[in-house]
Formats: structure tokens, sequence, C-alpha cells
């Protein structure tokens, strides 16, 4: 955090790496100075159907609105893979399934 900014980070430059796992995807993800958001290869930040796939939404997902609001869509969502799972644990709440617990959460 910047110091003299209280709430303020600041500016992280880089790429994505093929061998390595991606970062968290944030709602300012279509700037490369807001994480590492850069193609790993060609001089550029990842498209929106790229950045869209890194967070696990179907390849024909559709997103609305002007280009800067498709980034925030994808930045603010929960992924596609752990809402569902999210969802499913709270139907088997709901149902009166039990979890095991090493998959239960403290509350």
């Amino acid at each position: 955090m910047n110091p003299a900014k209280p709430g303020s980070f600041p500016d992280v430059y880089g790429r994505l790496a093929w061998e390595k796992p991606a970062p968290t995807v944030t709602r300012e993800c279509s700037h490369p100075g807001n994480g590492r958001y850069s193609h790993p290869e060609q001089d550029r930040l990842l498209s929106v159907r790229e950045m869209a796939l890194l967070q696990g939404f179907p390849a024909d997902y559709q997103f609305l609105g002007p280009t800067s609001s498709k980034y925030r869509q994808i930045g603010d969502a929960v992924p596609p893979m752990i809402a569902t799972m999210i969802a499913q644990a709270v139907a088997n709440d709901a149902a009166g399934i039990s979890v095991p617990s090493q998959f239960r959460m403290a509350v």
C-alpha cells in the first residue's frame, strides 16, 4: 500500500507467464498498470475474451456494453466454477444435506 495515499496501491506492470498461475482478475483489469494482465508474448493487454476465459467463463458467454464495462464485468464477477460450488453448497445446506467437515467454512 502507498503510505502517502491510504487505500492506494502502487502500479504493478507485468506479463502473464505460460508456466505460472494467473493472478486474480480484478475490476481494474483493463489497464496493464493494474496487475499482470499483459499477454505473455505479445505487447498488448489481454482481450476481453482472453480475460473471460482466464476467469472460467464459457467461450460463447456474451458481455454487454462498451469494452471498459466488459472488463469490469469480468473483474467483478465470482468465477463461474466457484459460483457453481457456492450455489451447490447453499442448496445442499437448504436441503439438509451434510457437508464433510473438511469442506465446512468457519463462521
